[in-house]
C-alpha cells in the first residue's frame, strides 16, 4: 500500500497553560454548546443486501450538524511530520525515518527521564483517522473511520496495521469496504470463539439540497475475519444505532447498548448478539431514562459486567443502572448517583469489578460494583478538563490518560502531557508530553509490547490527524537516567488456548524472575470508550523456567475471549505478551 505524501499544514501550536484561552469555565461552556449540537442530527434510508430487511429511521435533513459535519477541506491536515510546521525539516524527517525503520517490538532510546515519565516516539503518517481501533488475536490492529484524506466516513476503506512490520508504509494493509455500510462511529468488539471483529451500527450520508450531509443511522452489522482480511455483512439489528456500545458477556454473547435512532429518539432497547444463533431483543430492558436523550446517556453508554454476571451501566448523567441480559432482559436503577460527566470523558474497568471514571470539574471517582450496590469513592483530580481523552490500562495495572482538551473539539487548553493513576497508591502523576493534539475521534490502545498506540483526531476537528504516536511507558526503561530500554523477561512458550478455572504452564528464560502475571483483555476503542479492556492479576508460581498460572473460575470475573499474558520481573518490566484465547 502506498501512503500519501502530499503536504498540508501540519500540527498545531500549543496555547500557554493558564491563558484565557484555556480557562476551565469557557472550555466547559464550549463543550456544552457542542453537546447540544450533536442532538440536531437525523436518520435516513440506505439499501443493502441483508436478510431480514434492514430497519432505517426516516427524518428531515438536520439544520445544525456542527458536531459531525466533516470539515476536512477547511482545516490543516497533519500527516505526522512535527508540530506546527508546513514541511518536515531534516530533524523531523530523520526522526520519522528512524521510527519507521526500527525493528518491530523494539523500544527506542528515550530522554534521561524516560524511566519516570515514559516517552512518545515521533508521530508517523497513518492511512486513515483511526476512529475505531481494535487489537486482533494475531497481534494486528484493525482501524477505520475516514477515507485516505481524513474525510468523515468508513464506507470506502479500512486499514490493518501489522506492528510486527514496524511503522512504515509496508506495515499497513488498506482494503476496500465491500459491504456498502458506512461504519463511521460504530461499535466494535472481538467475538469470543472466532476472533472475528463484530461491527454494529454506523452512519449514513445523504444528499439534500444543501449537499451531502451526515448524521443518519442504520442497523447494519458486519464481521471482519483476520485470516481472510474480509469485512462481510451479517444479519442486521432490530434498531438503527449510531454511537452504540458493545459489552462482552460471560456467555460469549455481545450486548449492544444505546446509540441513536433519530434526532429525537435514542435507541432505548438493548440487543444481544449470539454468534451461533443471531440476534435477540431485550424488550424487558427497554428504558428511556437509562438511555435518555437529554443527558446523552444514549451516547456510547459505559457498560461493565459485575461478578454476578449483571451489567452495570454508568450514565453520563451520573445515574447508575443494573441490566440483566438473560431472556428478554430487565433493568433497574440503583439508588444514589455518581458525579455527572460529559459523554467525552472516559470510564474503564481497571480491575475485576472496579471502575475508574473521569467526571466533571476534573474530578475522578472509583466505583466498586462487586456488592449489592455500587460504591462510589473519590479518586482525586486530573490536572485539567480532558474532553475526548482516552484512558488505557497498562500492563502493570496502572491507568494512563492521554490527550483531550479544555474544550470539546478545539485547540483550547490542549492536554499534550499524559497522567497516570496508580490504584495501589491512589496517586496521579504527570508523564510524557506528546507532540500532537488528540481530540475528538482520537484513540489509544494497549499493544502486545506494553506500549500504547495513540492516534487520530478530526472528522471534524481543528486538525485532521492522519498520524499516530507510540507511547512507551516508564516501565520499559531503566531507572538510572540513561533513557535506555530495560531488559525484558521473555515468554518462550505458552499455550494458544486455556480454560477458566484451570492451571496452565508457560516458559520463561532461565534468568527471568517473575513477580507478577497479568492477563489483559484485547481492547477495542472509540470515542473515549473501551469496555473490552481489563486487567487481571492472576495467581501463579514459578518453578525454574516454568510458570504455573491459575485462572479465575468464572466468566463473570474474567469474561471468555482473547487476552494478552504479560510476565513482569522484579523491576516491573513486562515481557512482550503472549496472546491466547480464554474459554
Amino acid at each position: 500500500m502506498q501512503l500519501r505524501r502530499s503536504m498540508g499544514f501540519h500540527g498545531a501550536f500549543k496555547p500557554a497553560v493558564g491563558s484565557a484561552a484555556s480557562s476551565g469555565p469557557a472550555g466547559y461552556a464550549a463543550l456544552k454548546r457542542i453537546r447540544r449540537s450533536i442532538l440536531a442530527l437525523a436518520v435516513a434510508p440506505v439499501i443493502v443486501a441483508a436478510a431480514p430487511a434492514p430497519v432505517f429511521q426516516f427524518g428531515t435533513a438536520p439544520t445544525d450538524i456542527t458536531a459531525e459535519t466533516d470539515n476536512a477541506a477547511s482545516v490543516p491536515v497533519d500527516y505526522g511530520y512535527g508540530p506546527g510546521i508546513f514541511r518536515p525539516g531534516k530533524r523531523q524527517a530523520r526522526a520519522i525515518a528512524a521510527a519507521q525503520s526500527m525493528p518491530p517490538f523494539s523500544t527506542p532510546a528515550g530522554p534521561s527521564n524516560a524511566g519516570t515519565l515514559g516517552f512518545y516516539g515521533p508521530a508517523v503518517p497513518w492511512p486513515v483517522i483511526p476512529i475505531n481501533t481494535t487489537l486482533m488475536p494475531d497481534g494486528r490492529v484493525m482501524n477505520f473511520g475516514t477515507d485516505g484524506n481524513g474525510k468523515q466516513g468508513a464506507k470506502l476503506i479500512y486499514d490493518i496495521w501489522d506492528p510486527s512490520r514496524g511503522l512504515g508504509p509496508e506495515s499497513h494493509l488498506t482494503l476496500p469496504n465491500g459491504t456498502e455500510a458506512d461504519i463511521f462511529c460504530s461499535g466494535t468488539s472481538l467475538l469470543t470463539g472466532s476472533g472475528r471483529v463484530l461491527v454494529v451500527g454506523g452512519n449514513v450520508t445523504i444528499t439534500t439540497r444543501k449537499g451531502e450531509q451526515g448524521g443518519f443511522s442504520h442497523n447494519l452489522a458486519e464481521t471482519f475475519t483476520p485470516s481472510t482480511n474480509k469485512l462481510a455483512s451479517i444479519a442486521p439489528m432490530q434498531y438503527a444505532r449510531w454511537y452504540p456500545t458493545v459489552v462482552s458477556m460471560p456467555s460469549g454473547e455481545k450486548l449492544v447498548l444505546g446509540g441513536r435512532e433519530s434526532p429525537t429518539k435514542p435507541a432505548i432497547t438493548p440487543e444481544v448478539f449470539n454468534p451461533w444463533t443471531g440476534w435477540r431483543t431485550l424488550t424487558g430492558a427497554t428504558s428511556d431514562p437509562a438511555f435518555a436523550l437529554a443527558t446523552s446517556d444514549w451516547y456510547y453508554p459505559r457498560g461493565f459486567v459485575n461478578p454476578a454476571g449483571q451489567v452495570f451501566i454508568l450514565g453520563h448523567s451520573g445515574n447508575m443502572w443494573s441490566l440483566d441480559p438473560t431472556g428478554t432482559g430487565s433493568i433497574r436503577k440503583y439508588p444514589g448517583s455518581a458525579p455527572a460527566a460529559s459523554q467525552a470523558l472516559p470510564s474503564l474497568m481497571y480491575a475485576p469489578g472496579q471502575i475508574l471514571a473521569l467526571r466533571g470539574d476534573n474530578s475522578v471517582v472509583t466505583i466498586s460494583i462487586t456488592g449489592a450496590r455500587p460504591v462510589v469513592t473519590n479518586a482525586g483530580t486530573v490536572s485539567q478538563h480532558r474532553s475526548n481523552a482516552n484512558a488505557t490500562v497498562l500492563a502493570d495495572g496502572t491507568v494512563v490518560v492521554t490527550g483531550g482538551a479544555m474544550a470539546n473539539n478545539d485547540l483550547i487548553g490542549v492536554a499534550y502531557q499524559n497522567e497516570t493513576w496508580n490504584p495501589a497508591t491512589g496517586e496521579w502523576t504527570m508523564g510524557a508530553v506528546a507532540s500532537k493534539p488528540r481530540l475528538y475521534h482520537s484513540t489509544a490502545l494497549l499493544l502486545p509490547d506494553g506500549s500504547v498506540l495513540t492516534g487520530g483526531g478530526g472528522a471534524p476537528g481543528p486538525v485532521v490527524g492522519l498520524n499516530a504516536e507510540i507511547y512507551y511507558p516508564p516501565y520499559l526503561y531503566l531507572k538510572d537516567g540513561s533513557g535506555q530500554p530495560a531488559p525484558r523477561p521473555v515468554i518462550v512458550a505458552s499455550p494458544n488456548e486455556v480454560a477458566l478455572g484451570t492451571t496452565f504452564q508457560a516458559t520463561v528464560q532461565p534468568t527471568d524472575q517473575i513477580v507478577r502475571v497479568a492477563m489483559m483483555r484485547l481492547g477495542s476503542v472509540t470515542h473515549a470508550n473501551n469496555p473490552d479492556q481489563s486487567h487481571h492479576q492472576v495467581r501463579f508460581n514459578q518453578a525454574g523456567t516454568t510458570l504455573n498460572v491459575t485462572l479465575p473460575a468464572t466468566g463473570a470475573t474474567m469474561a471468555p475471549g482473547y487476552y494478552m499474558m504479560f510476565a513482569l520481573n522484579r523491576a516491573g518490566v513486562p515481557s512482550i505478551a503472549a496472546i491466547m484465547r480464554v474459554s
